[in-house]
């Protein structure tokens, strides 16, 4: 290691010395910060491990309930995701996931190909649900 960095100083001209502190000091503040990281990493963690623990008896619940229509047209999701966690033996929960459908009749596709117009109406579903 010695006569490396004697080598280098001799080819460098005096200044090997300074180069050879510059690279010691930039490794420091690269491992300096790779150490900060690590840190902020580890405390997220631990974060994202203590709000989980405070959540002892949620579970999801997979199903696929259909969403009521609202009093203003809206789909009530939230009556779909309490229905669809009772159905899997708890109280009460609220929806994570869903899923949009558009229902039509059975001759629609053919309808279509006639040039005849058909309705068709759109469904909700609650397909997980996060319950208590």
């Amino acid at each position: 290691m010695q006569e490396s960095t004697a080598g280098f100083n001799a080819r460098v001209g005096g200044n090997g010395k300074d180069m050879s502190e510059a690279a010691n000091s930039a490794a420091k503040s690269t491992a300096e910060a790779a150490r900060g990281a690590a840190d902020a990493v580890t405390g997220i963690a631990r974060d994202t491990a203590g709000a989980l623990s405070k959540l002892p008896s949620s579970r999801v619940a997979a199903g696929r309930e259909r969403c009521p229509v609202a009093p203003n047209g809206a789909p009530d999701c939230v009556v779909a995701a309490a229905t669809l966690c009772r159905a899997n033996g708890y109280k009460a929960g609220s929806s994570i996931d869903f899923e949009t459908a558009e229902v039509c009749p059975a001759d629609a596709a053919l309808a279509r190909w006639r040039g005849e117009r058909v309705v068709c109406t759109t469904e909700n579903y609650v397909t997980r649900a996060l319950c208590q």
